[in-house]
């Protein structure tokens, strides 16, 4: 399977996967906020996120450890959601992003866990940006298969049950904000290659998961920003340790989420 836009071509191991957006998006233009439609100027955009969006003195003084700045993303402008903010004329909410949060968790023993912080960004957020997933596949979250009907659900353990409970609890939270999530990037190979060609422990790709997050985002309406295709192309000189992005990740990232949320509000 390869994409109409390249020559590269997608190893075995991706064959059972399926990809809608494979739209080609110029990340090589430099950035700048004159002449990018301000489609998003006067709504408030806060994120929910883990390291990779995370900035010094942008998150709550609580949500340690923070990653950024690092290596070459220096500024908060470079980060991907700063960039959007940017670019999209938007006002920042909150940014609730922690280092290694994970999606599932125990609110009670896992205060960094997403189903511990279900009611954090602002009440006016006409939209929220969420990147979660890959500290699930990275520690081991279980992927049932989705569910939503599920009598004895265990959100405290597992991917696919934890997204029902948080998607449920936002909706209910935040009756007039729109939910963006945004697949998890991958786990890389070093010094670069396709997400997340070693398997976790249960023999998934970051990929199972990303498939659970779009059909849990299409039954309840949330918009679902397919980041596969987008990362599947990282350079070595993208990435700063092949899983956090340096200042071309970054711009990479911010550029795709802005054509995918043109039409959102």
């Amino acid at each position: 399977m390869t994409n109409s836009s390249s020559n590269i071509t997608i190893p075995d191991t991706y064959k059972q996967a399926t990809i809608t957006n494979t739209t080609t998006i110029d990340f090589d233009t430099p950035q700048g906020n004159t002449n990018t439609k301000q489609f998003l100027k006067g709504k408030k955009v806060s994120i929910i996120g883990d390291s990779i969006s995370t900035f010094k003195n942008y998150i709550p003084n609580d949500n340690r450890p923070y990653s950024y700045p690092s290596s070459d993303v220096t500024d908060v402008n470079q980060t991907w959601w700063m960039d959007v903010i940017n670019q999209t004329g938007a006002t920042l909410g909150t940014n609730d992003s922690w280092s290694g949060r994970s999606v599932a968790g125990n609110p009670e023993k896992n205060t960094s866990c997403l189903l511990a912080n279900l009611n954090t960004i602002d009440k006016d957020t006409d939209l929220c940006l969420i990147l979660l997933g890959v500290n699930d596949f990275r520690s081991g979250s279980t992927l049932n298969a989705f569910d939503p009907t599920k009598k004895n659900p265990n959100p405290q353990t597992d991917y696919s049950d934890a997204l029902c409970v948080a998607m449920e609890t936002l909706a209910k939270n935040y009756p007039n904000t729109r939910f963006a999530w945004i697949s998890p990037i991958g786990d890389f190979t070093w010094p670069a290659g396709f997400p997340a060609l070693v398997p976790n422990r249960y023999a998934l790709t970051i990929w199972k998961y990303d498939d659970v997050l779009k059909e849990a985002c299409k039954f309840y309406g949330n918009h679902f920003i397919d980041m596969r295709y987008t990362f599947s192309y990282l350079q070595a000189s993208e990435l700063m340790d092949g899983l956090h992005p340096k200042a071309a990740g970054m711009r990479r990232l911010s550029r795709t989420i802005i054509h995918s949320i043109t039409n959102i509000l």
